[in-house]
């Protein structure tokens, strides 16, 4: 272990290694989907906000900005994540959502490089398998800062030589900021784990909302109740899926092959209500808020 990971404290005394384990840049993901998306011919206005979904006869027209500018289109793809219910509510329609906040922090550039992605223990108590009770795993003291907060241990280095570490987490919040008892139960266990850690500057901390489905799978619908309206949300790690639910989502709009059935991501899953129309062809994808 020590020879993959020198940076790991004494007190560790073992671990598993997955050789395809890796992690994600994800300020340089966004770039490339961005480029990708322009590429192709598409258009990024931003800053911008979307508050309402254009509707008139069972179809869309467009969407609603904060200014009150309304951008005309035939399809709309509501790819929000735990926000998408804002603008579908209107509509008379909503994903069961459970949110989840996730903290996390960045140091300055460190003078070592952790040569792997680590993820500590407390990640089987977030992911329980069946059978197993959650709270029979051990917790750290820090833990106990604050009872609703849960922890899992995260860290990697990046690029440009900084730390990124975690992370505490609390079911059911809302609340889109880094709180106090989160980061310093991330500070208190990653340092002491990596005890090179304690000795860098913390440059950015930061939270971001996710939101799960019932049963954990995204939604991705083409055809949910209004003609022209896509939904591409509930995605609960949606960085790694997100691109591949949209790249469906494209087909489904172009009326292209299909190269997955997404017939078992839909929204009537939960609704029970059957799908009836089709989107037509003219996509616009917007981003109601990020977290």
């Amino acid at each position: 272990m020590h020879s993959l990971c020198p940076q790991i404290g004494p007190q560790v005394s073992g671990a598993v290694w997955n050789p395809l384990d890796a992690h994600q840049d994800t300020p340089l993901l966004v770039r490339r989907l961005v480029a990708a998306f322009s590429d192709a011919g598409g258009r990024l206005i931003a800053p911008a906000s979307v508050t309402a979904i254009e509707v008139e006869t069972g179809r869309c027209r467009g969407v609603r900005l904060a200014d009150g500018d309304v951008l005309a289109c035939a399809t709309v793809v509501v790819a929000c994540g735990p926000w998408s219910n804002e603008l579908l509510a209107p509509h008379g329609l909503g994903v069961p959502f459970q949110w989840t906040r996730f903290e996390a922090a960045s140091t300055g550039a460190a003078p070592f490089r952790i040569g792997r992605v680590v993820a500590g223990q407390s990640l089987f108590r977030f992911f329980t398998p069946p059978g197993m009770d959650a709270a029979a795993f051990p917790r750290d003291p820090s833990e106990q800062i604050r009872p609703a907060l849960g922890f899992t241990e995260q860290i990697a280095s990046m690029p440009d030589g900084s730390i990124q570490f975690g992370c505490a987490y609390e079911i059911g919040s809302s609340h889109d900021q880094p709180t106090v008892a989160g980061q310093a139960m991330a500070c208190s266990i990653m340092s002491r784990n990596f005890p090179a850690l304690s000795e860098l500057p913390i440059t950015r901390q930061w939270a971001g909302l996710v939101a799960q489905t019932p049963d954990g799978l995204p939604v991705i619908d083409a055809a949910c109740g209004i003609e022209g309206l896509m939904l591409n949300t509930g995605h609960f790690f949606g960085n790694l899926a997100g691109a591949f639910s949209g790249k469906l989502l494209a087909e489904a709009a172009t009326r292209s092959d299909a190269s997955y059935d997404i017939t078992p991501f839909a929204l009537n899953r939960f609704t029970g209500r059957g799908h009836a129309v089709r989107p037509r062809l003219s996509l616009a994808v917007f981003h109601h808020k990020s977290g």
